[in-house]
């Protein structure tokens, strides 16, 4: 950590000149009095960006997103006490997703203590799974900072700074304290696991090849493209990477419980995975189904993510690019031969298999997978993409197509609804010059992104809304239903959503049939605000299972 002086000044100004230095430009929050004097420092004096949201569930869902899609840590701030808490389903979220984000948080002065606001924030954060550094004193105050920020992209989770009032306005002498960032792409496998992980290829007779969000960058997609011809392994991936091997020979799309039908022959029957950069949750492995019985390979950078979910005979630590050529260096020593898998018949099938979706989901017919697609067809391929929790959004799971993954971003870890709107102004502001498209439903919409579009409004983010209506909650109304019980508590009378976009500065479209589907193409294609598309559906008509 290099120390560089600059100056005197107060403390609330050495916090946003540090967050500046550690090159976190941009911040989400909520003002209050235990913050109020950093962010105006950050902005007003710094220069730096800051979001306003009208929540700070929001703040912490923003910085989440703009974190997992740019690629950076995020940063969020609020007050102490009810702001704090405001952001625990968020925190969560972030530890369960394994996000860097610092969340600097205001605290009440020990004068203050027994105010209204005051709590034991060191508790509540520590309960979320979250890390919490505090500052002790004026002194120690630019070392907490970089400590959170260090802790933040070494521990892959929210890291919340706590703030003392009394510190921020406290005479601090400045240091640059910069963060030594250690190179990880240069770990390779070596030893006893890798001359396993050899050995189980070479027995394989049909191999898999999952690619995770560790796996996305374009020199890693190419040099697993290259191991899957060299070892005669298909291709996939998980949901985080989906897409990722699209055009590719072999691809089987997503591994696991999305698979199509074609993949899940294939995933049943193959003898040997290979888990690159990928978590192999429940998820993906189907509770472990899918992998019992199979041999397992398993690379990423993180030493305590490998076999973390599922057991692996062979563990990889190092960068997927390089670990992924050094398979193939090793394999072409030994003159071992491919596993024979990819059989032109299977190539074919991958190829001309086309999902089929049964059922429409309104009275007029327009079919819910359908329309899901005209709508993020119309907004284009080159975009970031958000979805939030809900029956209708997991739906859309099996037909959005993605061209980055790394602007592809999902609310799910914690099972929580209400983030989407949120997310998606974070993944917006990564995705700069591209469109946003979010998908959610009216539950969650209410839940949390109501409060959150005129933050979209405000910030003139380009975002296409496609709210999915069925006029309830429909992941409670399956429950309800499968027991032949009434369903009446989970459904609601709605505002219409498209007026509600509009009295909030946005635009809005209300969709039942053909027509207002081709209006709300149009609408797209003219949008000059965030854009709300209210899909009207029947609750009756929906797919009944979901996942």
């Amino acid at each position: 950590m290099s120390d560089e002086r600059v100056g005197n000044m107060k403390g609330h100004e050495a916090v946003a000149r540090a967050l500046l230095d550690h090159g976190m430009s941009l911040m989400f929050g909520v003002l209050g009095g235990a913050n109020i004097f950093i962010v105006d420092s950050y902005v007003r004096t710094l220069n730096g960006r800051y979001v306003a949201t009208s929540n700070e569930a929001g703040a912490i869902a923003a910085a989440l997103a703009y974190a997992a899609c740019s690629g950076t840590v995020g940063l969020a701030s609020v007050t102490h006490g009810p702001g704090l808490t405001n952001t625990i389903t968020g925190l969560i979220e972030g530890v369960k997703a394994r996000i860097p984000v610092v969340l600097l948080a205001g605290d009440t002065a020990p004068a203050g203590r027994g105010s209204s606001q005051d709590i034991s924030q060191r508790e509540l954060v520590v309960a979320t799974g979250a890390g919490f550094e505090d500052v002790t004193t004026a002194d120690t105050m630019l070392g907490d900072l970089a400590r959170a920020v260090r802790r933040a992209e070494l521990e892959r989770r929210p890291i919340v700074l706590n703030v003392p009032t009394q510190h921020q306005w406290a005479d601090v002498e400045y240091r640059k304290m910069l963060i030594h960032r250690p190179e990880t792409r240069g770990l390779v496998a070596e030893g006893e696991d890798i001359e396993r992980a050899i050995g189980i290829i070479a027995a394989a007779r049909k191999p898999i090849i999952v690619a995770g969000r560790g796996a996305i960058s374009p020199g890693a997609r190419a040099a697993l493209v290259q191991l899957a011809e060299r070892t005669g392994a298909l291709l996939s991936t998980t949901l985080q990477a989906r897409d990722l091997f699209d055009g590719e020979r072999f691809n089987l799309g997503i591994f696991g419980t999305l698979s199509t039908a074609v993949a899940a022959d294939e995933i049943v029957a193959c003898d040997c995975i290979i888990a690159m950069g990928a978590g192999l949750n429940n998820f993906t492995t189907s509770k472990g189904g899918l992998v019992t019985g199979k041999r397992v390979i398993h690379c990423d950078t993180d030493l305590s993510a490998i076999g973390r979910h599922v057991a692996v005979d062979a563990g990889l630590v190092g960068d997927v690019e390089l670990v992924a050529n050094k398979i193939i260096e090793l394999l072409d020593m030994a003159e071992l031969p491919p596993s024979g898998y990819r059989d032109p018949r299977l190539e074919e099938a991958l190829r001309t298999h086309t999902p089929g979706f049964s059922g429409t989901a309104t009275e007029n017919g327009l079919p819910l997978h359908g329309t899901i697609q005209r709508v993020a067809e119309a907004v284009g391929h080159d975009r970031a993409t958000v979805t939030d929790g809900g029956r209708c959004v997991v739906e859309s799971f099996k037909v959005l197509r993605i061209s980055d993954p790394q602007l592809w971003y999902y609310n799910l870890r914690f099972g929580s609804i209400g983030l989407g709107l949120a997310s998606a102004i974070g993944a917006s502001f990564a995705a700069r010059d591209k469109p946003t498209l979010l998908v959610t439903g009216d539950g969650g919409f209410m839940n949390g992104g109501l409060a959150e579009f005129s933050t979209a409004v405000r910030n003139g983010i380009d975002l296409v809304i496609l709210l999915c209506n069925d006029g309830g909650y429909g992941m409670e109304e399956i429950e309800f239903r499968a027991r032949d019980m009434p369903h009446d508590i989970t459904c609601f009378e709605w505002p219409e959503f498209a007026a509600v976009a509009e009295s909030l500065g946005g635009q809005g479209v209300s969709v039942r049939t053909e027509a207002d589907l081709e209006q709300a193409i149009a609408a797209i294609s003219n949008r000059t605000r965030p854009l709300l598309i209210d899909f009207k559906l029947d609750m009756r008509r929906l797919p009944g299972e979901v996942g």
